[in-house]
């Protein structure tokens, strides 16, 4: 959920700053749109949260563009495939999004509005001031109310979609060693070179302990330590706690993703989640159709993920919150950025 900033202090709005590119519009400045009510979301496109408040930013726009209400949406990316201007102009078809959108892949307008959350409102009145902040899903009675104090105006409110989450639910979880907990899956370090100058065989790899241990138990990967090893094969054993990430095949971890690696043949990922429903950033490297496994209760059902894009894409979805183990088997290369449960 959402919260309200209780303790704004009214003060001019910023300019937007760094935008290397607008989409529905011409550039736009805090300065061609004064004497307007500016509605500014934050949010960027595989985020679930933004994604599940942009029916409310939609409708905002068609209901009182009339009215003189300047919606911005600012897309401040989380990762690096959301940087780009290809990227977001699809997502922003896909979504059907008629208002303007700045590209703030260098997060200066964030920073400028000093912000801190994904999705975040922003209500400037005619004056240029900043007079009303929301921060993440929900408020959107609150939020609808100001623009309607901003604009002078009374009408009756949209309903709110309901909204009721399980503390049990599994938390967003980062695959990249910059927010990684650790890998659940142990690492083979496999030597480039035997004696005589040739390549070694699987037979004298060795599994390579060491790392940090996360919330379960499980022990991070840890780092490749030699220059004569390659520590990018993950063996799963099957074992799996909740909340952590297992891999199996040619895997490399980097900043922001577990990337499956190119001539390595496939690769599977593994998670043990709570929820009602499972989304997966995910970029392929190629066109492919992933296999997909969800075991709940004993009870397996497998599908079929096409993938072409770098997207959030929805792996599992049900009505009630569940326990289940997914598997997904990538034939090809793939990034896997993340996953988020609602």
């Amino acid at each position: 959920m959402g919260m309200m900033d209780l303790f704004l202090k009214e003060k001019m709005a910023p300019e937007f700053a760094g935008i290397i590119k607008w989409f529905n519009t011409n550039p736009l400045t805090m300065k061609k749109l004064a004497g307007k009510v500016v509605l500014i979301d934050f949010w960027t496109y595989t985020c679930i949260n933004c994604i599940r408040t942009l029916p409310f930013v939609k409708r905002m726009h068609e209901k009182y563009v009339k009215n003189g209400l300047a919606v911005i949406g600012v897309h401040s990316p989380e990762f690096d495939i959301e940087k780009s201007p290809h990227n977001v102009q699809k997502a922003i078809s896909e979504m059907g999004i008629k208002y303007p959108v700045a590209l703030d892949s260098g997060m200066q307008t964030w920073a400028a509005f000093e912000n801190q959350y994904w999705p975040a409102k922003y209500l400037i009145n005619a004056d240029g001031m900043i007079i009303y902040r929301h921060f993440g899903e929900g408020g959107e009675a609150e939020t609808e109310q100001a623009i309607q104090g901003a604009l002078g105006i009374e009408a009756p409110l949209e309903s709110a979609p309901k909204r009721n989450y399980s503390f049990l639910m599994s938390h967003e979880t980062y695959a990249g060693s910059s927010r990684s907990e650790g890998l659940g899956s142990s690492v083979v370090c496999e030597p480039k070179y035997a004696k005589g100058g040739k390549a070694s065989d699987s037979k004298g790899a060795n599994v390579r302990g060491g790392g940090s241990e996360n919330a379960h138990g499980v022990r991070s990967t840890g780092a490749a330590s030699a220059d004569n090893e390659e520590c990018n094969r993950h063996v799963d054993n099957g074992d799996h706690v909740r909340d952590t990430i297992y891999l199996d095949g040619y895997w490399r971890q980097r900043e922001e993703c577990v990337e499956l690696l190119s001539g390595k043949g496939s690769g599977k990922f593994s998670f043990r989640f709570i929820a009602r429903e499972v989304n997966m950033v995910i970029e392929p490297h190629e066109a492919q159709t992933a296999k997909v496994s969800i075991e709940i209760k004993g009870k397996k059902e497998e599908s079929d993920l096409p993938l072409s894009d770098a997207k959030l894409y929805n792996v599992f979805k049900t009505g009630d919150y569940a326990e289940g183990e997914l598997t997904i088997t990538f034939p090809k290369p793939a990034s896997v950025f993340a996953l988020t449960f609602g």
